[in-house]
């Protein structure tokens, strides 16, 4: 995936004409990451800055799984009570967790086959890790670890809120990226 958005990026210069960043939330901010390394040894610009939300710096990236001998249902139910991120409308409508699946176990075998950068691996950007006060996943020890990963201006921070911060106080968790993003906005 990183491969692909990275060749992807490259071939439209037009996107680095401006001071851009990269966000991402739980794996997701793992997948960003990455793709701001590719990008900065590969001829791309590398982003001006990085928000994470909700995850573990990669020093600190649990294992996960495996997943694979799960059907649907079991899979949904399993990562329902061990994450609480499996809405109920996906739960309860067996059509629609058919055609969301196939794209979660994709990210679960990103996240079970997911090797961390060496630690002294720092991105030339700034990192903004923000992470809710009440994620039992995501402690403020290991959402500062992302800080070292960044250029000077790094920061970790916590919000109100669980894992799915964003899921459970939109507004709080948007508030909390634009103020990240604040040196870059008109």
């Amino acid at each position: 995936m990183v491969k692909h958005l990275t060749d992807r990026m490259i071939r439209e210069p037009s996107l680095f004409d401006a001071p851009y960043a990269l966000l991402g939330c739980s794996f997701g901010a793992i997948a960003a990451f990455e793709l701001a390394r590719s990008l900065s040894t590969t001829g791309g610009r590398a982003p001006a800055a990085l928000v994470v939300l909700a995850c573990r710096s990669p020093q600190h990236v649990l294992p996960v799984g495996p997943f694979g001998g799960l059907d649907n249902d079991a899979l949904a139910e399993k990562l329902h009570r061990d994450y609480g991120g499996m809405p109920d409308v996906l739960r309860e409508n067996p059509e629609l967790l058919r055609v969301f699946m196939p794209t979660v176990r994709a990210d679960l075998e990103a996240m079970e086959a997911y090797t961390p950068p060496p630690e002294d691996s720092r991105l030339e950007c700034q990192i903004h890790a923000i992470g809710g006060s009440a994620d039992e996943r995501v402690d403020r020890a290991v959402l500062e670890g992302w800080v070292r990963y960044g250029c000077e201006g790094s920061t970790a921070r916590q919000i109100a809120g669980r894992h799915f911060m964003v899921r459970d106080d939109p507004a709080s968790s948007l508030s909390a990226v634009l103020q990240a993003l604040t040196p870059w906005l008109p």
